[in-house]
């Protein structure tokens, strides 16, 4: 079995220099080949990758001068790559140890499982008692299951990509990972969890995110899109998008087109009950 994993980066030199060689490593460990995607000119963050260009698990370089899509970079990896299975780690995550190779192995164990994640939260941010609803044992795997998963850290059969497709011009991975799931496909955190550190998360060893002062002037895509002003109105955030994850319906007929109508009324009546996007 094999599996390819793409990492993007774009204009953070100080996370590629801790986030890209720990992936090189993992992936060199545990069986995988990293596909690297350069959005930008950043020279610091074109002086952090030179080193690694000869790293032996560094298996394919694009570098697109623009700061293109997301999509465009995972169905890039998707077309030209031949793994059994297909990943993406962010340039603001650190894997641990046996991520890769333990999620290989829960994909072995059944073949309806669409994307398996990493936890990118903070550790106290998962609640077993909250979660208990969603968490399921499917062939020997016990996790817990969602309509999608974080866009970092996940690992995704190529079963599962060939039979969905391509993320579409006029999808986010969110809308990837919901239209998979109503297909049938299994997303999810397999547990016990294994851990990402989000180096965006000011709770992670690292992080460049720990002031004000450092948060307004990094101003993570996350943090901005919401208009957080302040490190703690972004814990908050981040707390409140990992119960999301922990309570979110897995009822295909909440994403359909009746289901987001009644939802978008839930939210005018009730703001915070009804499903929605996640932040990350």
């Amino acid at each position: 079995m094999s599996a390819d994993i793409l990492m993007v980066v774009y204009n953070r030199a100080a996370y590629t220099r801790r986030t890209l060689p720990r992936l090189l490593e993992v992936a060199n460990a545990e069986g995988g080949r990293v596909w690297l995607w350069r959005n930008g000119d950043d020279a610091a963050v074109g002086d952090a990758i030179a080193p690694l260009l000869d790293h032996p698990a560094l298996h394919r370089v694009h570098h697109e001068p623009a700061n293109a899509p997301l999509r465009d970079a995972a169905n890039w990896l998707w077309r030209e790559s031949d793994g059994d299975f297909v990943g993406k780690v962010d340039d603001d995550c650190v894997v641990h140890d046996g991520w890769l190779a333990g999620t290989m192995e829960d994909h072995r164990r059944g073949t309806q499982f669409g994307s398996l994640c990493a936890w990118h939260y903070a550790e106290e941010d998962f609640d077993p008692d909250l979660a208990a609803p969603k968490i399921e044992e499917i062939d020997g795997v016990r996790l817990l299951r969602n309509m999608w998963t974080a866009g970092s850290g996940y690992l995704m059969s190529r079963a599962c990509v060939d039979d969905v497709g391509p993320i579409r011009s006029d999808e986010s991975w969110f809308d990837f990972c919901v239209r998979a799931s109503r297909r049938g496909w299994v997303f999810g955190w397999p547990l016990p969890l294994r851990f990402q550190d989000h180096l965006d998360d000011p709770r992670a060893h690292g992080s460049g995110v720990t002031s004000d002062a450092e948060l307004e002037r990094s101003s993570p895509l996350s943090a901005h899109s919401l208009g957080v002003q302040s490190v703690e109105e972004w814990l908050d955030a981040l707390r409140a998008d990992a119960r999301h994850v922990q309570t979110s319906s897995l009822r295909s007929f909440d994403y359909g087109p009746i289901g987001k109508r009644v939802n978008r009324l839930r939210r005018r009546l009730r703001p915070g009950a009804a499903t929605r996007k996640p932040i990350y």
